[in-house]
């Protein structure tokens, strides 16, 4: 369901909408504060990374590899997040589009028409044909 992310600043946008999300459904899912918390974290250490790397050059390496670790933390919290969604309110519960996972849905409606067999040859339409035929 969620497109490839590219950027840095898309994922940090993905990210902090998920976080946003798990904070107006609350009620849902009352059992991932922990996951949630942990992204937080990671989102504020992410922050902290990017001032530091605008602010000293010298650091900006440093700082670099602080926000590359950060920001798998937030990734793998979100992760456990969405999975938590999924075993929360089911596979198949279209509120788990406001976490960005792909419900499951049916095939419905794309089956193929079952045809019925077109009647016997040289049995007069309304007559049945015999069970059993004997052999004279």
């Amino acid at each position: 369901m969620a497109k490839r992310v590219r950027t840095l600043e898309d994922t940090v946008a993905n990210l902090r909408g998920l976080s946003a999300r798990v904070t107006e459904n609350v009620d849902l899912l009352p059992d991932v504060s922990a996951e949630k918390s942990a992204l937080d974290r990671a989102l504020a250490s992410f922050d902290e990374a990017r001032t530091l790397q605008k602010i000293s050059e010298a650091e900006r390496r440093k700082a670099t590899q602080y926000m590359a670790t950060s920001l798998g933390r937030g990734k793998e919290a979100a992760r456990q997040i969405r999975l938590a969604a999924q075993l929360g309110l089911g596979a198949r519960n279209e509120k788990l589009v406001l976490f960005n996972v792909k419900p499951l849905r049916t095939n419905a409606g794309r089956r193929a028409a079952i045809i019925n067999p077109p009647d016997e040859p040289g049995t007069p339409a309304g007559e049945m044909a015999p069970a059993h035929p004997t052999n004279p």
